[in-house]
């Protein structure tokens, strides 16, 4: 036979929706060779989410070109509707249906797609159901959605009011406050969810089982992420049952108060305004329309809000605006009454009893799991799954994905697995730059993508790095959980191409030679092989044809054709990387998989030599922040004069009396953000996304946030060395402010925000991380600081710390944590230090005006709102702000460096190095390698982790070392070389990549 051709289009993880095309007999594109079927999943209130699940069944005919006796024509090699994709055994026992697949689950408010997602079907090719959801309310799903309400829990043991935009009454099954869609849909699949199997390939359902083989992974980024949690939190997974058995969760959080709403009581003003409005417009049918109008009369009310048409009737309001502003009040500013009917505090502070519609913490269970008010068991023991915590440091929900990782860590039974599989993985990215090498203005070194296996720049639909995709830990993460667990043990899936008896006409130069069976007999391919076939780099030997051709004289003739590998991709974007095993991890391992791994950022392109292997590695750890003795913290001071200490400078304040620095802060003329944990926020200019590493000092940024009235600097002298940071600064401010008009001890309001920038020689000035405090959290900020929540149990006493209102004129103390961070400068960079009380649009500017307890003003510069403070209307205030600096009020950060004894190591001996030298290669490695000395001797040597511990220790004479780390994760080392007779001492970094 000449080539079989299987055409296909590999995708990347992130959904690109395939174009609609019609059967023509013929598989065309990638997407053709899974089939899905779109299904409604039943929720207990009778309200149906649609469902799309992708099995690797073939949607049309693969058809490939034969030459036979001159002749070249096309046959049907694999028959529509044929599964590819099979276990043939299960614990290692015949399975006696190999058809049931493991399942990967989506449940998504931005739209699931047509059907022809092509995510789904690379989940499938991969041996799993993928199933994708439309969240109640959204696009093809029924009902009405209420944004982090429609998936949690139930919410009633916690409180009695309901969502401001919840038109149905307390007692109705669709209440808001009922819904535990993500629980409830899980619940579907194992339960409800059948198929009928057809295990001859004869088109005739032999069976209907449940499709799925009752292991179930969820995966997904942002809101696919927090579903994810909610939907474990519910109620108490029984690991030893059918069910979700492990998350994926990409930049989300299950804790949102702090990481969605509020840092130390300042609004995160676009993400949660913007988000909360694209969740209430689908941007098809948001106005209130007729046709709910006279479903409503004819059919019921019910039916009419229930519906799977999203209008403003849903809200019973006039228009989606007025709802999506009434979403955000919900969040932010309504005082609900509370059990007792007394009114609460608004969402904005950490006491709302809102906080137990959205965050795990904060919504108790009873012994048995189930929500109580007075529940002394916190809702993550519920949550008896693995998980994959995947963020970035700039992503926006940073601090509440590392927090719902340590509260998961904490709560869970550490006697059992689950405890061991808590995966923490920080890399250089923001929300929507996962897997990225590029966010904001810094392109980072491809080691990036190391870790994860996966660079997303390189996945589209013209190129698909096949073999790459296959080397991700994602992927391996979900063949841990569900294809290699005792007691469900799959292995690798299989493919049959089943033989086809129907003989199939042949018809060359419109002239009918008779037919053709192709195959004559089942094709069994591993999975490896059948990859392989598709990018060409695997043949399929002993093809059986049967041919009759009575015109040619040719009679039930049995022909075998070797199909020998093209050697390139058989569709181009599949790219030439050879096919190789999905690597085996084992997760549980923390020593094959450490419990956090993070990247450490550095210098890039600073023309600095000695910066060259300064930074930019991952780092793995036990625990996230670091503890001493890996990280000691430094007060860094800030002078009057401009100047910024560095840690190696004497750490005292220089002004023994009060000296200070001056600054207006107009709330109507902001500074504007740049840079950091965003998604939404633009660049001043409107551009482009402002995430991550932005320069301050570029063209685009420096009028509008740094060179400008409003803001002040703070610079330190060159770093002589290089300065690691790991972990979250924090930040101590003695200010006091006087709002125009009013009076000394007048009450008052006000923000400061502080941005660390790292100076580079060239003028350069990146973001590296920032934090802000609002005055009237001011206690509750220094609480969080002072009093880790991991160190508390509920009720958590942090909550009920009062914010007030600062005196006029009167200086305060700004104690707060800021967001985390692991960076390193190089050396000759600088660091700065920005004071502001604005960064708009990523927070509210808060407008110098007192607040009443309980009660918060949502407002946007220039809006034209005033506020009534005790009987007095307010408009927004411009305040003069003054920055204290003394040996009573030092103003300054303090930073968690982390100890040269155990990063930088060869710096360290550096400056010893005489005549000794050594090379160590390969390296990068696997795991074997040798040391070559520049002369014979002996020698000790040591080897290092990142953290400092010894791992290997012994002696060499002579110049040359083999050594086998084989055993050893992938991960930074360093191998420090002492010359026995002179004492020489020689480090090398060295990196092995398993």
């Amino acid at each position: 036979m000449k080539k079989i051709l299987l055409s296909s289009i590999f995708l990347g993880f992130f959904s690109i929706v395939v174009a609609q095309t019609s059967l023509n007999g013929k598989i065309d594109d990638f997407s053709e060779l899974s089939t899905s079927y779109t299904v409604p999943f039943s929720m207990p209130d009778g309200v149906k989410l649609m469902t799309d699940i992708y099995l690797p069944v073939t949607r049309d005919c693969l058809t490939v070109p034969v030459d036979f006796n001159g002749m070249s024509f096309d046959v049907m090699l694999i028959k529509r509707g044929t599964q590819l994709i099979r276990y043939d055994s299960v614990n290692h026992q015949p399975n006696p249906n190999p058809f049931q697949l493991p399942m990967v689950f989506s449940r998504t408010p931005y739209n699931k797609g047509d059907g022809r997602n092509a995510e789904g079907s690379l989940v499938a090719l991969l041996g799993y159901a993928y199933a994708v959801q439309d969240m109640r309310g959204r696009y093809t799903s029924e009902g009405v959605y209420l944004p982090l309400m429609s998936d949690s829990w139930n919410k009633n043991p916690y409180h009695t009011f309901q969502h401001n935009l919840d038109v149905m009454p307390p007692s109705s099954p669709s209440n808001g406050n009922k819904h535990e869609d993500g629980y409830n849909s899980i619940k579907y699949i194992t339960d409800s969810l059948r198929w009928d199997f057809d295990l001859n390939y004869d088109g005739v359902p032999d069976f209907n089982d449940f499709l799925v083989n009752g292991r179930i992974g969820m995966f997904g980024a942002s809101a696919l992420g927090y579903n994810q949690y909610q939907a474990a939190a519910a109620h108490p997974i029984d690991d030893t049952r059918p069910g979700l058995k492990c998350l994926t969760p990409i930049v989300a959080p299950g804790e949102f108060y702090k990481s969605t709403g509020y840092h130390n009581g300042v609004f995160r003003d676009r993400l949660v305004t913007g988000w909360l409005k694209g969740q209430i417009f689908t941007g098809t049918d948001d106005d209130r329309i007729p046709e709910d109008e006279a479903d409503a009369s004819t059919n019921g009310y019910f039916h009419a809000v229930q519906n799977n048409i999203h209008s403003s009737f849903d809200y019973n309001l006039p228009n989606k605006f007025v709802a999506a502003n009434k979403a955000i009040d919900h969040f932010v500013e309504i005082q609900y009454e509370d059990a007792a009917g007394h009114k609460s505090y608004a969402g904005y502070y950490p006491s709302s009893i809102g906080r137990s519609d959205m965050d795990i913490s904060r919504a108790m269970v009873d012994n048995n799991g189930e929500g109580a008010l007075n529940g002394t068991k916190s809702r993550y023991s519920n949550m008896e799954v693995p998980a994959y915590h995947l963020t970035g440091w700039w992503d926006i929900f940073i601090d509440g994905q590392i927090e719902t990782w340590a509260f998961m860590r904490k709560n869970l039974d550490k006697s059992k697995q689950n405890y061991k599989l808590q995966k923490l993985v920080i890399g250089p990215w923001a929300h929507q730059t996962i897997g990225q090498r590029t966010t904001g203005d810094m392109t980072y070194p491809e080691n990036i993508i190391d870790l994860i296996g996966i660079n997303f720049d390189e996945f589209n639909l013209d190129n698909i790095p096949l073999g790459k995709a296959l080397r991700s830990e994602i992927i391996a993460w979900f063949r841990y959980n569900l294809n290699y667990q005792d007691g469900a043990y799959l292995g690798e899936p299989t493919c049959v191409i089943p033989k086809n008896l129907t003989p199939q006409p042949v018809v060359v130069g419109g002239l009918p030679l008779g037919t053709i069976t192709v195959p004559a007999e089942d094709i069994k391919l591993t999975f490896n092989e059948l990859l392989g076939v598709l990018n060409g780099s695997q043949g399929i030997d002993s093809v059986k044809i049967i041919v009759n051709a009575p015109i040619l004289n040719i009679n039930d003739s049995v022909i075998y054709y070797d199909y020998t590998p093209s050697g390139t991709p058989l569709v181009p974007a599949l790219g030439t990387d050879s096919i190789v095993s999905i690597p085996y991890r084992n997760f549980s391992n923390d020593y094959d998989v450490p419990n956090v791994r993070f990247y450490v950022p550095g210098p890039n392109g600073d023309g600095v030599a000695e910066n060259a292997h300064v930074g930019n590695y991952w780092f793995a750890s036990d625990t996230f922040p670091l503890q001493e003795p890996y990280v000691e913290f430094k007060d860094v001071f800030m002078h009057p004069n401009g100047e910024l200490d560095l840690p190696s400078a004497p750490q005292t304040p220089t002004n023994i009396e009060d000296e200070y620095n001056i600054y207006v802060h107009d709330p109507d003329d902001p500074l504007r953000t740049c840079g950091g944990g965003n998604m939404i926020e633009r660049t001043p200019d409107g551009n482009r996304d402002s995430q991550g590493q932005m320069d301050f000092n570029s063209d685009e940024n420096r009028a509008a946030c740094l060179s400008r009235p409003g803001i002040i600097g703070y610079t330190s002298a060159p770093i002589q060395d290089s300065l690691c940071v790991i972990g979250f600064p924090n930040a101590t401010i003695y200010a006091k402010s006087n709002p125009g008009g009013a009076a000394e001890g007048d009450s008052t309001d006000t923000d400061f925000f502080v941005r660390i920038l790292d100076v580079y020689p060239d003028g350069r000035e990146l973001f590296v991380v920032e934090g802000a405090v609002n005055a009237r959290a001011r206690d509750y900020a220094r609480n969080l600081l002072d009093h880790p929540e991991m160190d508390l149990e509920f009720p958590y006493p942090n909550d009920k710390t009062p914010f007030t209102n600062i005196e006029t004129g009167k200086i305060y103390e700004y104690r707060f944590k800021m967001f985390p961070i692991a960076y390193t400068w190089g050396k000759g960079h600088r660091m700065k230090v920005l004071i502001s009380s604005s960064n708009f649009d990523r927070f509210q500017v808060n407008p110098n005006i007192p607040i009443q307890a309980g009660e918060f003003f949502r407002r946007k510069p220039g809006d034209g709102q005033t506020y009534t403070f005790n009987g007095v209307e307010y408009a927004p205030r411009v305040a003069v702000q003054r920055l204290a600096f003394s040996s009573e009020h030092p103003t300054h950060i303090s930073l968690p460096v982390y100890n040269q004894q155990y990063v930088g190591m060869e710096e360290s001996y550096t400056n010893h190095q005489t005549e000794l030298n050594a090379l160590v290669y390969p390296n990068p490695t696997s795991g074997d390698f040798s040391i070559f000395m520049n002369h014979r001797s002996s020698y000790s040597i040591s080897i290092f982790d990142i953290m400092g511990k010894l791992i290997f220790e012994n002696k060499m004479e002579g110049e040359k070392l083999d050594l086998s780390l084989a055993n050893a994760g992938s991960g930074l080392y360093f191998i420090s070389i002492q010359d026995s007779k002179t004492g020489e001492k020689w480090v090398e970094k060295m990196e092995i990549k398993n």
